[in-house]
């Protein structure tokens, strides 16, 4: 892949985000069952068509660990929806939970490209994108942030300053307004591995 993509954090709730999203990212169990989390506040918001939509698209995909596919979003406040499989993180062998973790968000590249190029005629999107595996999936949640964004900018040319941007990635840090101290920490922690990510990546081109 050959496009160029930016990455930041915000906070908020990734199914009620106060702007229109061209993509969000579904957290979904590779049967592509709603289930709580992130899968199951998408689909309240959603309705019931998208959890039809998600048993069409297992009809039709082989889904599993690490997969990711697309279907639109109905009432969310989005087009899309990428619905991707992160991994169970196995303290005995990070390794392989890093490797499904970083195919997944592949996955999503890959699925967003194909979207930009079909239906947005090359032009820039915006993508909501959670934290994949850091919830009862226990991933270490700035472990999770790290892989997510490596493969993300591994994934593309990531923009260090060129004006032909082709995707944004919104990590959404969960915020649902309760302690809004905590919250910001929270942030700040991210961007900061955001930041660190970046500056690897540009130091290894």
């Amino acid at each position: 892949m050959t496009y160029t993509v930016k990455v930041r954090a915000i906070l908020g709730d990734i199914s009620k985000l106060n702007q229109h999203y061209d993509v969000i990212v579904n957290a979904a169990n590779k049967y592509l069952i709603p289930g709580g989390g992130v899968d199951g506040a998408l689909n309240r918001v959603a309705g019931p068509e998208l959890k039809r939509a998600m048993a069409d698209a297992k009809e039709n995909k082989d889904i599993e660990t690490g997969s990711a596919v697309a279907t639109l979003a109905y009432n969310l406040d989005a087009d899309y929806v990428i619905h991707a499989v992160g991994p169970r993180f196995n303290d005995n062998r990070p390794e392989e939970s890093e490797y499904f973790l970083k195919k997944a968000y592949e996955g999503i590249a890959r699925e967003v490209e194909q979207i930009r190029k079909q239906n947005y005629h090359e032009n820039k999107i915006q993508v909501a994108v959670p934290v994949l595996s850091a919830g009862i999936y226990r991933y270490p949640l700035t472990l999770a942030l790290k892989h997510g964004v490596e493969a993300l900018i591994n994934s593309s040319n990531y923009d260090m300053g060129g004006s032909d941007l082709a995707v944004l990635y919104d990590f959404v840090i969960f915020d649902d307004g309760r302690n809004p101290e905590q919250a910001s920490l929270n942030l700040d922690i991210a961007n900061d591995i955001i930041r660190k990510v970046i500056a690897e990546h540009g130091a290894k081109k």
